[in-house]
């Protein structure tokens, strides 16, 4: 039986997006990558109140890597140069 996450999109994009956990982040991503496949980027910008390049972003993901491209990425850098070597 799958789970269905219900998420108020009603508000922009932007306001609240931080707080919310994971697979609600994903639902309204997917959300936003349909709409704009649908009704185009400037559309979904206009709707979900967020900047094209979000939009773009999020629809190249999509298409890249499917639903698992919506999900957030480590920031963490993946070396340090100048990092003293274990011992």
């Amino acid at each position: 039986m799958r789970s269905e996450v219900k998420v108020d999109i009603r508000t922009s994009y932007t306001m609240g997006i931080f707080k919310r956990n994971n697979k609600e982040k994903v639902v309204i991503r997917q959300k936003i990558v349909r709409y704009a496949q649908i009704h185009g980027i400037k559309p979904a910008e206009n709707y979900f109140g967020c900047s094209k390049n979000t939009v773009r972003k999020w629809l190249r993901n999509f298409e890249k890597y499917g639903v698992k491209g919506l999900e957030d990425k480590s920031r963490a850098p993946i070396s340090c140069p100048h990092k003293t070597p274990k011992a």
